[in-house]
């Protein structure tokens, strides 16, 4: 695993509320002068269970257990968490990031469990949460209102529930867990038409400003 000790904000959200979108839209633009990389972790897992990527990281058999983890909507444990380290410890090195740069996480921690491993390496100074009620996830997924729902089968009605039930219980822990440590929560509240754009500049009185495109 990667030794540098990242300095990185995490984006918390139930699934639909905007997460990918904004992450991918901070690494179009400095935050507070620093360049930012976007690890999608959810995206990443598609792609290695899919055959994508990461396929020389990983056994057959973690291939397999990936797939049978996003079928099921499920979480990685303590014991299958060297699948994470090795995905995002390629991220890193594949982007050459230096101390100087942000680590913007989405998806990972998803747990306490999984946060005290990823503490091992980096360091979460920031949360970025976008509050999002159950109703209006359903409709901009729905919607597709991020524009980063295309081709995912696990959309459905029965699979959203789940993993907001799934959030509530182990993910919205983290904001606590974290804030104990010192990390900074700013919250944003997430309606179906929010844009990347909307979120950037409700958080600029928390002072995150976003530069130029780079």
């Amino acid at each position: 695993m990667n030794t540098t000790n990242h300095q990185a904000i995490l984006l918390i959200g139930p699934t639909g509320s905007g997460k990918t979108p904004f992450g991918d839209f901070m690494t179009r633009y400095r935050l507070n002068g620093k360049t930012c990389f976007h690890f999608d972790f959810g995206a990443s897992l598609r792609k290695a269970a899919a055959r994508e990527k990461f396929h020389d990281l990983l056994s057959q058999n973690d291939i397999l257990f990936l797939e049978k983890v996003l079928q099921e909507g499920a979480l990685l444990e303590k014991e299958t968490f060297y699948i994470a380290e090795n995905i995002l410890d390629a991220f890193i090195t594949g982007h050459q990031m230096t101390e100087a740069d942000i680590l913007v996480l989405n998806g990972l921690p998803r747990h306490i469990d999984q946060a005290r491993d990823v503490e091992k390496t980096i360091a979460i100074r920031m949360m970025i949460q976008l509050k999002c009620e159950p109703e209006v996830v359903y409709e901009r997924i729905l919607k597709n209102t991020g524009l980063d729902r295309k081709d995912r089968n696990d959309d459905s009605l029965k699979e959203i529930r789940k993993k907001l039930a799934i959030f509530n219980a182990r993910t919205l822990p983290l904001i606590d867990y974290f804030r104990d440590k010192n990390a900074k929560v700013v919250s944003v509240d997430v309606d179906v038409n929010t844009t990347p754009e909307m979120i950037a500049r409700q958080i600029q009185s928390d002072g995150v400003f976003f530069e130029s495109p780079i």
